[in-house]
């Protein structure tokens, strides 16, 4: 779950096991947060190695190794900040209208930005990929060169699915979004 971590409430009944990295919503790469249903731990097979052994973690009171204490340490901070802005209704509510904002200019675009994901139920609210005029590879080059010269950043898309992709981390203010949006019209605009 790193990617939706810290964005929406989740059920964690409805899960046996939650594994998610901190380094996309909740602060830098090498922290994690894994949630395992007790009647879950210890059950793993006898190959399993024991760095990954949810029954040794629990027994060793989850210090079995080393911790990053200073992504820890981060992460709380982003945490603290969190709940002070208001927690994960307010969180939640940003994240969605960062994602509503990209989407609703896609839709608008008559077809010049078009969503890989096409189903709403599936679609993401942290990390949304794209591409122009149904997979122009040489326009979405020429996109990449001209957002980053506006300073819009790495905004080429997963190597699995290419393209363009919009990543809005919760650490992502809205205005960048709303920055990102008039360039995505403008572009559309420029080279329809």
């Amino acid at each position: 779950m790193t990617s939706i971590l810290g964005t929406r409430k989740i059920n964690i009944e409805r899960y046996g096991c939650i594994y998610a990295s901190f380094g996309k919503n909740l602060g830098p790469p090498g922290v994690c947060c894994v949630i395992v249903r007790e009647d879950l731990v210890g059950k793993e097979l006898p190959t399993c190695p024991s760095i990954m052994s949810y029954g040794l973690q629990d027994k060793c009171q989850n210090i079995y190794n080393t911790p990053n204490i200073f992504g820890i340490y981060v992460n709380e901070k982003i945490t603290a900040k969190l709940l002070k802005e208001g927690g994960m209704d307010v969180v939640e509510k940003l994240a969605k209208a960062k994602a509503e904002m990209i989407y609703d200019c896609c839709d608008k675009s008559n077809g010049f930005y078009s969503l890989v994901i096409k189903d709403p139920k599936f679609q993401s609210q942290t990390a949304i990929p794209i591409r122009i005029n149904g997979g122009d590879e040489a326009l979405e080059k020429k996109f990449l060169v001209e957002a980053e010269q506006e300073g819009f950043l790495q905004l080429f898309g997963h190597f699995s699915v290419g393209g363009l992709r919009v990543c809005m981390y919760n650490g992502l203010p809205i205005e960048s979004c709303q920055a990102l949006t008039g360039f995505l019209n403008k572009f559309c605009a420029n080279n329809q």
